[in-house]
Protein backbone atom coordinates (compact mmCIF):
# COMPACT_ATOMS: atom_id res chain seq x y z
CA UNK A 1 0.00 0.00 0.00
CA UNK A 2 2.78 2.55 0.93
CA UNK A 3 4.28 1.90 -2.65
CA UNK A 4 0.58 3.02 -4.44
CA UNK A 5 0.45 5.62 -2.02
CA UNK A 6 4.21 6.64 -2.53
CA UNK A 7 4.04 6.28 -6.59
CA UNK A 8 0.60 8.47 -6.88
CA UNK A 9 2.21 11.65 -4.52
CA UNK A 10 5.04 11.96 -6.51
CA UNK A 11 2.79 11.61 -9.90
CA UNK A 12 0.87 14.44 -8.35
CA UNK A 13 3.87 16.72 -6.99
CA UNK A 14 5.49 16.20 -10.51
CA UNK A 15 2.29 17.29 -12.54
CA UNK A 16 1.53 19.68 -10.10
CA UNK A 17 5.33 21.51 -10.37
CA UNK A 18 5.08 21.10 -14.49
CA UNK A 19 1.56 23.41 -14.10
CA UNK A 20 3.36 25.38 -11.94
CA UNK A 21 5.89 25.96 -13.84
CA UNK A 22 4.25 26.77 -16.97
CA UNK A 23 2.02 29.38 -15.13
CA UNK A 24 5.31 31.29 -13.30
CA UNK A 25 7.55 31.15 -16.32
CA UNK A 26 5.83 31.12 -19.63
CA UNK A 27 2.31 32.77 -18.50
CA UNK A 28 4.42 35.13 -15.81
CA UNK A 29 0.83 34.58 -13.79
CA UNK A 30 1.55 35.22 -9.95
CA UNK A 31 -1.87 34.35 -9.31
CA UNK A 32 -2.23 30.68 -10.72
CA UNK A 33 1.68 29.84 -9.88
CA UNK A 34 0.99 30.88 -5.92
CA UNK A 35 -2.32 28.68 -6.26
CA UNK A 36 -0.49 25.82 -7.81
CA UNK A 37 2.19 25.96 -5.51
CA UNK A 38 0.45 26.13 -2.48
CA UNK A 39 -2.00 22.93 -3.93
CA UNK A 40 1.31 21.11 -3.96
CA UNK A 41 2.65 21.96 -1.16
CA UNK A 42 -0.48 21.21 0.74
CA UNK A 43 -0.55 17.38 -0.12
CA UNK A 44 3.15 16.73 -0.87
CA UNK A 45 5.21 18.47 1.29
CA UNK A 46 5.48 17.38 4.69
CA UNK A 47 4.42 14.24 5.46
CA UNK A 48 5.63 13.82 8.27
CA UNK A 49 6.86 10.64 9.93
CA UNK A 50 4.96 9.04 6.89
CA UNK A 51 7.46 10.50 4.38
CA UNK A 52 10.85 8.47 5.78
CA UNK A 53 7.69 5.50 5.41
CA UNK A 54 7.26 5.85 1.39
CA UNK A 55 10.97 6.57 0.54
CA UNK A 56 11.85 3.17 2.90
CA UNK A 57 8.79 1.43 0.75
CA UNK A 58 10.07 2.49 -2.41
CA UNK A 59 10.82 -0.20 -4.43
CA UNK A 60 11.81 0.93 -8.44
CA UNK A 61 13.35 -2.06 -9.59
CA UNK A 62 10.50 -4.44 -8.74
CA UNK A 63 7.51 -2.04 -10.25
CA UNK A 64 6.40 -4.22 -13.05
CA UNK A 65 4.61 -0.85 -14.45
CA UNK A 66 8.03 1.43 -14.27
CA UNK A 67 8.54 4.00 -17.22
CA UNK A 68 9.74 2.20 -20.43
CA UNK A 69 11.70 3.74 -23.26
CA UNK A 70 8.66 4.10 -24.97
CA UNK A 71 7.73 6.53 -22.28
CA UNK A 72 11.09 8.38 -22.62
CA UNK A 73 10.28 8.87 -25.97
CA UNK A 74 6.59 10.61 -25.77
CA UNK A 75 6.29 13.78 -27.45
CA UNK A 76 3.47 16.68 -26.67
CA UNK A 77 2.18 18.43 -29.85
CA UNK A 78 2.42 21.48 -28.43
CA UNK A 79 1.79 23.55 -24.63
CA UNK A 80 -2.03 22.62 -24.48
CA UNK A 81 -1.58 18.80 -24.96
CA UNK A 82 1.54 19.46 -22.63
CA UNK A 83 -0.98 21.63 -19.79
CA UNK A 84 -4.15 19.12 -20.64
CA UNK A 85 -1.77 15.84 -19.64
CA UNK A 86 0.00 17.19 -16.61
CA UNK A 87 -3.63 17.98 -15.62
CA UNK A 88 -4.92 14.13 -16.25
CA UNK A 89 -1.77 12.86 -14.49
CA UNK A 90 -2.87 15.03 -11.20
CA UNK A 91 -6.30 14.39 -11.39
CA UNK A 92 -6.20 10.81 -11.96
CA UNK A 93 -3.45 10.63 -8.75
CA UNK A 94 -5.77 12.44 -6.92
CA UNK A 95 -8.51 9.94 -7.58
CA UNK A 96 -6.33 7.11 -6.76
CA UNK A 97 -5.36 8.59 -3.30
CA UNK A 98 -8.83 9.74 -2.39
CA UNK A 99 -10.20 5.93 -3.15
CA UNK A 100 -7.21 4.41 -1.23
CA UNK A 101 -7.48 7.20 1.49
CA UNK A 102 -10.95 5.40 2.65
CA UNK A 103 -9.70 2.77 3.45
CA UNK A 104 -9.55 2.44 7.00
CA UNK A 105 -6.25 1.86 8.74
CA UNK A 106 -4.04 2.17 6.15
CA UNK A 107 -1.32 4.99 5.73
CA UNK A 108 -4.04 8.11 4.39
CA UNK A 109 -7.01 6.92 6.50
CA UNK A 110 -9.45 9.62 7.02
CA UNK A 111 -8.09 12.31 4.24
CA UNK A 112 -10.47 11.41 1.07
CA UNK A 113 -12.00 14.48 1.29
CA UNK A 114 -8.75 16.56 1.05
CA UNK A 115 -7.94 14.53 -2.40
CA UNK A 116 -11.57 15.38 -3.62
CA UNK A 117 -11.42 18.88 -2.52
CA UNK A 118 -7.88 19.19 -4.11
CA UNK A 119 -9.57 17.61 -7.26
CA UNK A 120 -12.22 19.72 -8.08
CA UNK A 121 -10.16 22.62 -7.16
CA UNK A 122 -7.62 21.15 -9.89
CA UNK A 123 -10.48 21.44 -12.37
CA UNK A 124 -10.72 25.02 -12.09
CA UNK A 125 -6.44 25.84 -11.59
CA UNK A 126 -6.10 23.05 -15.36
CA UNK A 127 -8.78 25.40 -16.85
CA UNK A 128 -7.30 28.64 -15.90
CA UNK A 129 -3.94 27.69 -17.34
CA UNK A 130 -5.38 26.31 -20.56
CA UNK A 131 -7.54 28.70 -20.89
CA UNK A 132 -4.86 31.25 -20.99
CA UNK A 133 -1.95 28.92 -22.63
CA UNK A 134 -4.52 29.02 -25.78
CA UNK A 135 -4.88 32.58 -25.62
CA UNK A 136 -1.58 33.72 -24.79
CA UNK A 137 -0.55 31.76 -28.58
CA UNK A 138 -3.19 33.93 -29.92
CA UNK A 139 -3.92 37.11 -28.13
CA UNK A 140 -0.90 37.54 -25.94
CA UNK A 141 -2.73 41.30 -24.75
CA UNK A 142 -5.53 39.17 -23.12
CA UNK A 143 -2.80 37.38 -20.71
CA UNK A 144 -2.64 39.95 -18.55
CA UNK A 145 -6.48 40.72 -18.40
CA UNK A 146 -7.25 37.08 -17.43
CA UNK A 147 -4.15 37.65 -14.79
CA UNK A 148 -6.41 40.39 -13.15
CA UNK A 149 -9.65 38.66 -13.19
CA UNK A 150 -7.77 35.25 -11.59
CA UNK A 151 -6.13 38.07 -8.87
CA UNK A 152 -9.73 39.12 -8.13
CA UNK A 153 -11.44 35.48 -7.33
CA UNK A 154 -7.75 34.59 -5.22
CA UNK A 155 -9.59 36.20 -2.35
CA UNK A 156 -12.95 33.70 -2.48
CA UNK A 157 -10.62 30.65 -3.24
CA UNK A 158 -8.46 31.48 -0.16
CA UNK A 159 -11.20 31.44 1.91
CA UNK A 160 -13.01 28.50 0.17
CA UNK A 161 -10.05 26.04 -0.13
CA UNK A 162 -8.05 27.69 3.15
CA UNK A 163 -10.81 28.28 5.80
CA UNK A 164 -9.52 30.74 8.41
CA UNK A 165 -6.30 31.70 7.07
CA UNK A 166 -4.97 27.85 7.76
CA UNK A 167 -3.33 28.39 4.55
CA UNK A 168 -2.52 31.56 5.10
CA UNK A 169 -0.82 31.10 9.00
CA UNK A 170 1.52 28.35 7.42
CA UNK A 171 2.30 28.97 3.80
CA UNK A 172 0.28 26.26 2.64
CA UNK A 173 1.69 22.95 4.10
CA UNK A 174 -0.46 21.56 6.40
CA UNK A 175 -2.71 18.93 5.78
CA UNK A 176 -6.36 20.21 7.52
Amino acid sequence: MLRLVDANLDRLGEGLRVLEDISRFLLADPVLSKRLKTLRHTLVKDLGPLEQELLSARRVAEDVGAPAAKRAALQHQDLPALVAANSRRVQESLRVLEEFSRLSGRPLAGKAGIFENARFELYDLSSDVGETVDISAYEPARVDTLAAEREEREGLWMRVFCPEDSCLATGGTDLP
